[in-house]
């Protein structure tokens, strides 16, 4: 459930993600550091930060310092324009509801936003 909302913002991060932990089923403990960091980097996907998550054992701390700057069709933003973004990964949402008849769904993240 938190996995597909990732690719409207980070699609990146989603395929090595559903890479790893959907299709391949997560099997390889050595990559739990990387998987960890790549949902955390994710965290403003969702309008979350660090300290919204908290800290759990054995999970790497979370640092919004070392996020990645976004990548907006393959261009690396020098800038913050997620607010200004957002419109682009609700309008792949809908899409994404339209695709599978659920217009309710859709006509509710247009009305009410993400």
């Amino acid at each position: 459930a938190v996995i597909p909302p990732i690719e409207g913002c980070k699609p990146a991060a989603f395929k090595r993600l559903l890479g790893r932990l959907v299709l391949k089923g997560y099997r390889d403990s050595s990559t739990f550091n990387d998987m960890i960091g790549l949902l955390q980097d994710s965290y403003t996907c969702f309008g979350l930060t660090c300290n919204d998550i908290g800290i759990y054992p054995g999970v790497p701390l979370c640092n919004e310092d070392n996020f990645s700057k976004e990548v907006v069709d393959g261009y690396v933003l020098q800038n913050d324009v997620l607010e200004q973004a957002e419109i682009d990964r609700d309008i792949i949402h809908i899409e994404m509801f339209l695709e599978i008849e659920a217009f309710e769904a859709a006509i509710n993240h247009y009305t009410m936003g993400y």
